[in-house]
């Protein structure tokens, strides 16, 4: 039996990450640092934002912002 996960859509990639990586830093960007699990969790929160909103699959999206940390999440600050 394989125990290698199945990965189909990002959003698996980075739930599995944040499970087996955890607090492991996943993005450093000037002081801030952010943790897989951390990135998993703001993702997450920024989709059910999305859906609560009545976002649907295959919905477009844009974002308009610098690069920062904030734009991989949609967390504000």
């Amino acid at each position: 039996m394989n125990d290698t996960p199945q990965l189909r859509f990002m959003s698996d990639l980075i739930e599995d990450n944040g499970k087996v990586l955890g607090e492991n830093p996943y993005i450093l960007y000037d002081e801030k640092e952010v943790s897989y699990a951390e990135f998993d969790r703001a993702t997450c929160g920024a989709a059910n934002f999305l859906v609560a909103q009545g976002a649907k699959p295959g919905d477009g999206l844009a974002i308009l912002m610098g690069n920062c940390p904030e734009f991989l999440t949609g967390e504000n600050g």
